[in-house]
Order: structure tokens, then C-alpha cells, then sequence
């Protein structure tokens, strides 16, 4: 999976802090590295940590947008 392969790029690449590098040499897209980069959450607990993090506020598109799952996968976890 993507999640998987920015991983063993980070682990195998310690003290390098370069999402371009890491798109460049897995083949990912640099949008989908970010999506990864620092998300070794799962999608479920990314999206229990971010309402945790946000009391009172039920704005699935704002989740979305700030853990860059997609709109669909917030939902799912919702």
C-alpha cells in the first residue's frame, strides 16, 4: 500500500525529512506521500484523533482536509 511504502521509505532513510525525495524514488505522487508522511494512524484513528482534537466541531470536509484522507473514508469512520 502507499501508507506501507512511504514507511519503509522513512525507515529506511533515517534523518531524511524530504517528501519529494521520498515521491521521486517510491513512484508515488507527492500529494499522496504528504497524505502518508507522519500518518502511521490508521484512517479510522486519524479520524477519532482529529474529533478529539476538534470538541464541537462536526465538519467531515474539515477533517478531510486537515488529516488528507479522502471525504469518502472520513465518512466511513465518522
Amino acid at each position: 500500500s502507499p501508507q506501507n511504502l512511504v514507511l519503509k521509505w522513512k525507515i529506511t532513510h533515517p534523518g531524511i525529512d524530504n517528501k519529494s525525495l521520498c515521491a521521486r524514488e517510491t513512484g508515488l505522487d507527492r500529494k499522496t506521500v504528504a497524505k502518508w508522511w507522519g500518518n502511521e494512524l490508521s484512517a479510522q484513528d486519524q479520524v477519532m484523533k482529529w474529533k478529539i482534537t476538534h470538541p464541537g466541531i462536526d465538519n467531515k470536509s474539515q477533517c478531510a482536509k486537515d488529516t488528507g484522507l479522502s471525504r469518502p473514508t472520513v465518512a466511513k469512520w465518522w
